[in-house]
């Protein structure tokens, strides 16, 4: 029987056409990526970055060695403690 592996880009097609769902933010021990983080925030990418280097958002959590991630649970915090300010 012969294998036949995919190619790395439609392998990379495949993981940018399922995006992360935002319930993923309910549940606080989940890691979000940053795209997630933005749709949730209402932020871009760029502020985002911007915010964490500032101290004014929580950091993100290296998962690898390209894979950063930031935990549900203190997005959520920082989303609600911002809503009361």
């Amino acid at each position: 029987m012969i294998a036949i592996q995919a190619p790395a880009s439609s392998i990379r097609k495949i993981a940018r056409a399922n995006p992360q769902p935002l319930a993923a933010a309910q549940l606080p021990d989940s890691l979000l990526n940053i795209k997630t983080v933005c749709a949730i925030a209402g932020l871009s990418r760029t502020t985002v970055w911007r915010k964490c280097k500032a101290g004014d958002m929580p950091k993100p959590v290296r998962v690898g060695a390209n894979c950063i991630r930031w935990p549900a649970g203190t997005v959520t915090d920082w989303l609600r403690s911002k809503a009361a300010q």
